[in-house]
């Protein structure tokens, strides 16, 4: 047996490194420079800024308050009125005939009063007479001369009877008798009744003194009743009189009709100032004083409690260009407003002077002088910054590197803050750092090789290569 002599041939393959890799590398390089400012001394002016409108500190609505139709229309939109000045009248016949009907009533009231008093008079004599000594008087002296009457036809009985027993058979004596007796009767009647008033105007319980007191109490109400109700009478006819006044439309105050929604023929109604021809429900006439036209402003709550009565204030408008004009605070509102989470408070600005290129609800930006100091350091309010404890600090260069220096600060202006401590005149200190970046490129490759039996095959890779 022979032997078969098998001739392998063993290929090793031996791959080192990675694919070839073509890289780019960029590097930058940042320059840092500072931008410095020096610690000056001089005026430090303080402000606060806001915005708002203009309004009209003195304006009037006319809104006549009785109905008609409006005729001898005076005024037309942009006339200039002045206080009491005719600006129409109303139409309405009716309220003359109100007036007529309330002035009868008043002297109807009148007259009742009148006659009120004249009863309470009345009531208050006979009252008198029953209480007082006069009807006291009068009733003893009537008591006792019915007493005499009596005493007198007593003896005038007596005598006749002693005549008529000497004279039995006289007729004429026989009748005197008899009237005699009926005359004692009527006296002792007399007596009676009198001795009783007497006895009850004594006592002040009589009936005619009941009677009188009751009556003059009733006279008495009646004379306050008559008394308010000429009050009353009088009231409502002044009333009247004056609601037939307003037919005469007058101006409430002097000042411009910036509002004018009527003309002659139109209706004015009870539930609307009127309807007019243009279907309008606003007053029918509005007079503004364009001479105490105001600013309010809206200021932060941030800001609101460096402003105060009496601060100086700057005003530029949106709707004017190139118009400045300057004005004083003139009450600050201690309720403040929030919108969407932001609270303002108000401010009222008075005008030094007008320009007639100001009118009612334009657009205005104030700025309100709240501190000047004089001769006080200061640096630009970007070199200001704040540490994590609340103290502020600046940066100063030092060898050309920044190091921070910490300050005391007092008032700020839009652009300035105060430097109470911590620097001194001419100073330079960082307001800005600026850094510059630039970049470089670089690029390498790697290389890989592959061994197949004797042979190498080398490749090249990357980027824009190619074999790969």
């Amino acid at each position: 047996m022979s032997k078969k002599k098998i001739v392998i041939l063993v290929v090793i393959v031996a791959v080192i490194a990675a694919p070839i890799v073509y890289l780019k590398t960029k590097k930058k390089a940042s320059t840092v420079t500072y931008k410095t400012a020096q610690v000056t001394k001089g005026t430090l002016v303080a402000t606060v800024s806001g915005s708002g409108n203009i309004v009209v500190n003195d304006s009037a609505k006319v809104n006549p308050s009785i109905t008609g139709t409006v005729a001898n229309l005076k005024v037309k939109l942009g006339d200039t009125v002045k206080k009491g000045q005719t600006l129409f009248t109303i139409t309405n016949d009716q309220l003359d005939i109100t007036v007529q009907k309330a002035n009868t009533a008043y002297l109807q009231a009148q007259q009742n009063l009148v006659n009120a008093q004249a009863s309470y008079a009345t009531a208050k004599t006979t009252y008198a007479s029953q209480t007082g000594s006069t009807g006291a008087a009068k009733a003893l002296a009537t008591l006792e001369q019915a007493k005499l009457d009596l005493v007198k036809s007593q003896a005038q009985l007596t005598q006749d009877q002693t005549a008529l027993a000497a004279n039995t058979s006289d007729a004429v004596l026989q009748q005197k008798v008899v009237l005699d007796q009926v005359t004692i009767t009527n006296n002792q009647n007399a007596v009676t009744t009198a001795q009783t008033a007497y006895d009850q105007l004594v006592a002040g319980t009589g009936s005619a003194i009941t009677a009188a007191k009751s009556q003059l109490s009733a006279a008495q109400t009646n004379v306050e009743a008559a008394k308010q109700n000429v009050t009353s009478a009088l009231a409502d006819l002044n009333s009247q009189k004056t609601t037939a006044a307003e037919r005469t439309v007058t101006a409430p105050i002097a000042g411009t009709v910036t509002t004018l929604s009527i003309a002659n023929g139109d209706t004015l109604g009870s539930s609307s100032s009127a309807a007019s021809a243009t279907g309008s429900s606003t007053s029918p006439i509005v007079i503004q004083n364009l001479d105490t036209l105001k600013a309010v402003v809206s200021i932060n709550e941030v800001d609101i409690a460096s402003v105060a009565v009496g601060q100086k204030v700057g005003m530029t408008f949106d709707a004017v260009s190139n118009l400045t004009l300057t004005g004083k605070v003139e009450k600050v509102d201690t309720v403040g407003t929030a919108t969407q989470g932001v609270v303002t408070y108000s401010a009222t600005i008075g005008f030094d002077s007008l320009d007639a290129k100001v009118r009612p609800e334009m657009s205005v930006n104030a700025v309100v002088t709240t501190d000047v100091k004089q001769d006080v350091l200061s640096i630009a309010s970007t070199a200001v910054k704040s540490a994590t404890d609340g103290s502020s600090y600046v940066q100063v260069l030092v060898n050309g590197a920044p190091q921070n220096k910490t300050v005391t600060t007092g008032v700020s202006s839009d652009t300035e803050t105060e430097i109470v401590s911590g620097l001194t005149e001419g100073e330079e200190v960082v307001t800005q750092t600026i850094t510059a970046t630039t970049s470089t490129s670089s690029s390498s490759t790697n290389r890989s090789t592959r061994t197949t039996g004797g042979s190498a095959i080398q490749t090249f890779g990357g980027p824009g290569g190619f074999g790969g």
